[in-house]
């Protein structure tokens, strides 16, 4: 393989493991979002069936179990990008490729998840460990 073919590899390499990441951190914020969006109806559907109101228990069923498919299917699609991204990073460093050149795109990337946090604001008192349930199965949270 001479020089110009193995650049042209790496490069196209890199972008794949590129988009795939964007595609993994997308699904990630995804999954998160539903997990939210399924606790908090969840504390309605709760609501609702503490004071028999059966209408918005109904709706809220229904609601709860599109979001937890939903919440299924992206997670299997993380799975599936988050493989496709070890894949693509153990064969871009089989092919001589270093990571250590991404060092300043990581610390852009950290002025990004600053913003992310003053935005969601102080998460000191959230256990990052919180478990959910859906089905009757543990899901833990990313």
């Amino acid at each position: 393989m001479d020089v110009t073919s193995k650049q042209q590899t790496i490069a196209t390499m890199l972008a794949e493991y590129n988009a795939a990441e964007f595609c993994l951190h997308r699904a990630w914020d995804q999954v998160i979002l539903l997990q939210n969006k399924l606790f908090d109806l969840k504390v309605r559907y709760d609501r609702a069936k503490a004071v028999n109101y059966r209408s918005f228990q109904y709706v809220f069923k229904q609601r709860k179990l599109t979001i937890e498919k939903m919440l299924e299917m992206y997670a299997l699609y993380a799975e599936a990008k988050a493989d496709q991204v070890f894949h693509l990073c153990i064969f871009l460093m089989l092919i001589g490729h270093s990571f250590d050149d991404e060092s300043t795109e990581a610390a852009d990337e950290d002025g990004e998840e600053m913003v992310e946090e003053s935005f969601y604001g102080d998460d000191e008192n959230v256990d990052d460990n919180e478990d959910y349930y859906i089905d009757g199965e543990l899901v833990t949270s990313l």
